[in-house]
């Protein structure tokens, strides 16, 4: 089983976070990254960051082309998840809960 993060409160989750094998973080801020790899917690995450210290991606002089490579990647991977944890209410991940919902189109596209 696989658990796919996007925005987490990790204390409310916690229990159930950690019942998962391996967790799939969507996020762009390696504090995090690190915050749950210091948990003991089999973590994956596939953003490319550059060299430099970085917070987030949203404002740095990345190749576009690898942003948009990493955006797919996110979008795909929490499409077909079992679950996301969230509390975001912006515009991805609506758009990511919408994805959900046509799961089979999404994976019959990749076939």
């Amino acid at each position: 089983m696989c658990l796919k993060i996007i925005f987490y409160d990790f204390n409310i989750n916690k229990t159930e976070i950690h019942s998962y094998d391996e967790i799939y973080l969507a996020i762009d801020d390696k504090n995090v990254i690190n915050f749950f790899k210091g948990k003991n917690l089999a973590i994956s995450n596939f953003t490319t960051f550059p060299q430099d210290k970085v917070k987030n991606l949203h404002f740095l002089n990345i190749d576009p082309h690898i942003k948009i490579q990493d955006l797919f990647c996110d979008i795909y991977l929490l499409a077909m998840s079992e679950k996301i944890i969230s509390n975001s209410k912006g515009g991805f991940i609506k758009l990511v809960l919408e994805c959900q919902n046509h799961v089979k189109d999404i994976y019959e596209q990749f076939q």
